[in-house]
């Protein structure tokens, strides 16, 4: 347990703890957000024995597992698990990229401090991290570690379910406290998996109406045509399919993910313009990406929101 969570903490920590005792599935700190038709299992950011504890990935509101009327719609990235593996995430994992990285020593928004040696990052301090749970909404609050070049943040998260009941909100106010501009991109990579069945020909990936993509050079099995993205196949367990766009204008910042086997939609849309379109997938996953541009100056906070809407959706020509 985090030595300097407040005590008001530890019963939800507790609570998030028993729930995940004894559960195979989840033998790490998770909480539990139901209502509706929505049953969202959240990752807690524990330093000693959360899901993720690496250095690429925020550690706050990845999510396990996402179900909609008892349809799972998130998977895994990988086959197997290794909390301390840099893309060994799940769900809706989201990573912040700096503009400004330093030799040997540089801020990750949502990690910590890392230092790069010879080999590999290593964290050297994570900082500190704070939750509350209620019965449809999480928060999440971080305290970075100060950076010698006078970079430093609080990063707050909240996860919300709506009335309707359709819908999961994730909402971050990402505030510099430090000397410096704080700049660069924010995406979530949307470890989506409908049904946890192998990606192929039943995805549809409705793009921004704006993207200036008209086609992809050299991306068998990928199909595009009208703004529909499509596999030609379903995918083998080499293949991995990835090509990003910067958009020349700010495009809408929504993409809709259409299963047509399950007859299941799934709408993720930001409230800030998109400045990159990204697309990652494998035999487990399916990933549309949104980048979003912050420059925050000292003492100004950002505010951005994403939205997953999900409902039925028909068969489309």
């Amino acid at each position: 347990m985090n030595p300097r969570l407040p005590l008001f903490f530890i019963p939800l920590l507790l609570f998030a703890l028993s729930a995940a005792k004894g559960d195979d599935a989840h033998p790490f700190p998770v909480a539990r957000l139901r209502h509706g038709d929505i049953d969202l299992t959240v990752t807690l950011p524990e330093a000693a024995h959360g899901y993720y504890r690496s250095t690429r990935f925020d550690w706050s509101g990845m999510m396990l597992s996402a179900r909609w009327r008892g349809l799972e719609l998130l998977g895994a990235h990988l086959d197997s698990h290794d909390p301390h593996s840099p893309d060994s995430a799940a769900g809706t994992a989201e990573e912040f990229v700096s503009d400004e990285t330093g030799d040997t020593t540089s801020l990750k928004i949502g990690v910590g401090l890392i230092r790069q040696n010879e080999h590999a990052s290593v964290l050297a301090d994570a900082g500190h991290w704070t939750w509350r749970q209620f019965t449809t909404a999480l928060t999440f609050h971080w305290q970075s570690p100060a950076s010698s070049d006078g970079t430093s943040c609080t990063l707050e998260k909240h996860i919300t379910i709506p009335v309707t009941g359709d819908a999961f909100i994730i909402r971050r106010h990402l505030t510099n406290t430090g000397a410096r501009l704080l700049s660069g991109h924010h995406y979530g990579h949307n470890f989506i998996s409908i049904g946890r069945v192998p990606v192929g020909t039943d995805y549809l990936l409705l793009l921004p109406p704006r993207l200036p993509l008209t086609r992809i050079m050299g991306a068998d099995p990928l199909l595009l045509a009208r703004g529909r993205l499509r596999l030609a196949r379903e995918l083998a367990e080499d293949d991995k399919l990835t090509f990003s766009v910067d958009c020349l204008q700010p495009a809408d910042a929504f993409v809709r993910v259409i299963h047509r086997r399950f007859g299941t939609g799934i709408t993720i849309a930001n409230d800030t313009p998109a400045v990159r379109f990204a697309f990652y997938a494998t035999r487990r996953v399916f990933c549309p990406e949104l980048f979003t541009r912050y420059d925050i100056a000292p003492g100004d906070t950002f505010t951005w929101t994403t939205t997953w809407t999900l409902h039925p959706e028909p068969d489309l020509p």
